[in-house]
């Protein structure tokens, strides 16, 4: 462990200062350093398209927590690749994949992005129409249900106990990122105090 370093493992995110307004498919792999409070801080973005994951395996060590993000207006929708495979589905499936190769002391922290689209989706696709195996899809019906719903299929996926938060975003509100931010990185600081026994 680093002492005053944190290493974020980053799947599916883009992270800037300056540029918000812009979606850029990642592809390799960008690493980012920076200091926060006195906090030095490593982000690693990842593409997340399954060309390439093979690319992610010498990104796994020294990792402080693990920074998942999941378009959560993206539950109608199929992959580019793939246009039998539900881009949800998917990304759950990626989820449970990534968290595996993890110990369980590592914690993730899932961010439900694009929680504007999703709002504006939710009342003309509802939920249901898409998870239709699963009853409880057919109560999510207003936004907050809805999250808990979609929280639910990443939370009962994890079998070892391992700590999992998660925050809705929308990565081109600064306030709204600002505040995630500032939450994650108190969670991390306390995790990180607990592994090295303070």
């Amino acid at each position: 462990l680093y002492p005053r370093r944190c290493t974020l493992y980053v799947v599916h995110f883009i992270f800037s200062d300056t540029v918000l307004d812009v979606k850029i498919r990642t592809t390799g792999i960008y690493e980012t350093s920076f200091t926060v409070n006195g906090l030095d801080l490593v982000f690693i973005d990842v593409g997340g398209q399954r060309s390439e994951r093979r690319k992610w395996i010498h990104c796994f060590s020294r990792v402080t927590a693990v920074i998942y993000c999941c378009a959560i207006d993206e539950y109608n929708m199929v992959l580019e690749e793939d246009d039998n495979v539900n881009r949800f589905e998917e990304s759950l499936f990626l989820f449970q994949s990534v968290i595996e190769g993890f110990p369980s002391r590592i914690p993730f922290v899932l961010f439900f992005n694009k929680l504007d689209l999703f709002e504006r989706k939710l009342p003309t696709h509802p939920l249901f129409w898409y998870f239709q195996s699963d009853i409880d899809a057919k109560n999510a019906t207003d936004v907050d249900s809805a999250i808990d719903f979609l929280w639910h299929k990443f939370r009962d996926s994890i079998a070892d106990g391992r700590q999992l938060y998660h925050h809705c975003t929308t990565a081109t509100d600064r306030n709204c990122c600002q505040a995630v931010f500032d939450a994650v990185r108190t969670k991390i600081m306390i995790n990180v105090l607990k592994v090295v026994g303070i």
